[in-house]
């Protein structure tokens, strides 16, 4: 009898020690189990963006405020003031820049560190022109209104400081990217071209900047067109430039009904054409060695390069 007791107290106090560690473990098993388990390794799920390594470690996860989150998408307002950029990107959203996410949660766009699992700043608006740029950078407008411009290259760098109303990238793409060797700035209501170390290559422009190459800038106001070399010289200044347009380094002007075609503005024209109509639709196209001219849709010339 004092056996059968003895074994009872035994069963008892051993009840009594690992029961509750077992309910315990089940609790926090069960606590855990929507933010540990993400069996498909989607990257939304359950209220959570989840980042993994390219062997599928778990790196960190982001706990979404509401039900708007995901990577962001770019903003592109070059078109407000007559630029001409870039629109054969195709990247919706913007990738995940090495450590680096931006990520829109509601009305916030926030830079999130995937290694360290942490929110670094928010900001107003992106812009990549869907597609990548130089040095892996982002154009980013701060919650003053203010633009900026980061390189995540090597970890996190800042390129342009965020001390501008405008940013933006010519139509000048490299095979891949853009390249941000020169940028169309405003600041203080003047235009200017920056480099990438944040220093003027051209002097201040009144009017916005609405293309550029390497020799020369494009400006518009009213309609009407001027062109500066880097060394603020102005071009054609005895010409009223109502259209143009540029393929590489060929620039077509039009004034009135004639079209002159340049290869340099150092040069003479290398092709006038009397067009239909002032507002006739020019079109440059290379092809096989060549410069075509379309008027209208229709080939006008074919210059050989």
């Amino acid at each position: 009898m004092n056996n059968k007791k003895a074994t009872f107290y035994v069963i008892v106090g051993l009840l009594v020690i690992f029961l509750p560690l077992t309910v315990f473990e089940t609790v926090i098993k069960l606590q855990n189990r929507n933010i540990e388990e993400n069996p498909n390794h989607d990257f939304f799920y359950d209220g959570y963006l989840w980042f993994y390594s390219d062997t599928n470690e778990l790196l960190s996860k982001y706990e979404c405020m509401t039900e708007v989150c995901e990577l962001a998408k770019t903003t592109i307002d070059d078109a407000d003031y007559g630029i001409n950029y870039y629109t054969e990107g195709t990247i919706e959203q913007l990738p995940i820049l090495g450590d680096y996410a931006f990520i829109t949660d509601g009305s916030e766009i926030k830079l999130y560190n995937i290694t360290s699992g942490n929110t670094l700043d928010t900001y107003k608006a992106i812009k990549d022109y869907h597609t990548k740029l130089g040095s892996n950078s982002v154009i980013v407008q701060n919650n003053s209104g203010l633009w900026g411009m980061f390189s995540f290259e090597n970890n996190l760098n800042s390129i342009l400081p965020f001390e501008y109303n405008f940013i933006g990238i010519g139509n000048n793409p490299l095979e891949g990217f853009l390249s941000i060797s020169k940028m169309i700035t405003l600041k203080d209501n003047k235009w200017a071209i920056v480099d990438n170390t944040n220093s003027m290559l051209s002097g201040y422009i009144d009017d916005p900047i609405v293309d550029y190459n390497d020799e020369y800038i494009i400006s518009k106001n009213d309609n009407i067109f001027k062109v500066y070399g880097y060394n603020d010289t102005e071009y054609f200044m005895d010409m009223q430039i109502t259209n143009y347009v540029r393929l590489d380094n060929y620039l077509g002007i039009v004034e009135g009904n004639t079209l002159r075609v340049y290869n340099s503005l150092n040069n003479d024209p290398i092709k006038e054409i009397t067009l239909p109509s002032p507002d006739s639709k020019i079109e440059f196209q290379m092809e096989e060695g060549n410069l075509n001219i379309l008027i209208d849709n229709s080939a006008s010339d074919t210059l050989a390069i």
